[in-house]
């Protein structure tokens, strides 16, 4: 069975292993730098390096940039409409989205148009500003809970 967190928990452990190889490194070799948590601390900040989860670069927070799949629930499976990460932006994988009664969006040209609306329905519409704000709201609790991590 697949464990979701697993890329993570691998991506973790390489990120720690090179911190400590690049402290070491600039420590001349000297292995007693890993008991120096600045410096340690540090050789982290630098790391860089492609893994399981994508590429990995720590900011001046020593946070790694989030990354992002949006996804829509369709029956019983999850249908990935696309992806956001601060290297590219918003990318959608799927030209079309159908939202719940059957409404069909259009995404192209970075807008929205929805192809079977009414008049009503094609202005602002519950159903697309439902959508539209779900992706913000997620947005924004990621970074919520990520700061407050941060400050615990």
């Amino acid at each position: 069975m697949f464990n979701s967190y697993a890329p993570f928990a691998y991506d973790a452990v390489f990120a720690a292993a090179y911190g400590i190889k690049l402290a070491v490194e600039r420590a001349d070799g000297d292995f007693n730098i890993i008991k120096n948590g600045t410096a340690l601390l540090e050789a982290l900040y630098d790391v860089e390096f492609d893994g399981a989860t994508g590429h990995i670069k720590f900011n001046s927070n020593g946070e790694v940039d989030g990354k992002y799949t949006i996804v829509q629930l369709q029956g019983d499976e999850y249908k990935t409409l696309g992806t956001w990460d601060n290297f590219n932006g918003l990318d959608f994988s799927v030209s079309t989205i159908t939202l719940p009664g059957g409404t069909v969006w259009t995404f192209s040209n970075g807008k929205f148009t929805c192809d079977n609306c009414t008049e009503q329905e094609a202005s602002p519409s519950f159903g697309a500003i439902e959508f539209l704000v779900a992706i913000f709201t997620s947005l924004v609790l990621a970074e919520v809970f990520r700061r407050k991590r941060k400050t615990n």
